[in-house]
């Protein structure tokens, strides 16, 4: 997984999820805190198309922000072969003298 800063202060993040169809993937935001994003998706194994016998592989993972001057504005999410990428927009609640670098590390399983 990798998380960037853009120039705009948005954050890129960028989780491989192989095997997850590009319709396949789900995102929410943190409704309390607004702080984090929550992703997931899953991967259908073999089978033979009865679901009930099909293997499953699942994925999820979290990225957000490490700070207490922002909160999560919104989530622009795109799932293609597998890479889902995200454009994470936030917004100061708190003003201070330097730029908000922070992020919470990344957790994917």
């Amino acid at each position: 997984m990798e998380i960037k800063i853009l120039e705009n202060d948005n954050l890129y993040v960028r989780a491989d999820l192989p095997g997850v169809p590009d319709d396949g993937v789900r995102h929410r935001v943190d409704s309390v805190r607004q702080k984090v994003v929550f992703f997931s998706g899953e991967e259908t194994l073999g089978g033979d198309g009865d679901k009930v016998d099909d293997d499953v592989r699942e994925y999820s993972g979290t990225a957000g922000l490490g700070c207490d001057c922002c909160e999560i504005t919104g989530v622009d999410a795109k799932m293609k072969d597998g890479v889902l990428r995200m454009i994470v927009s936030r917004v100061k609640i708190k003003d201070h003298d330097n730029k908000c670098t922070h992020f919470l590390p990344t957790q994917h399983r």
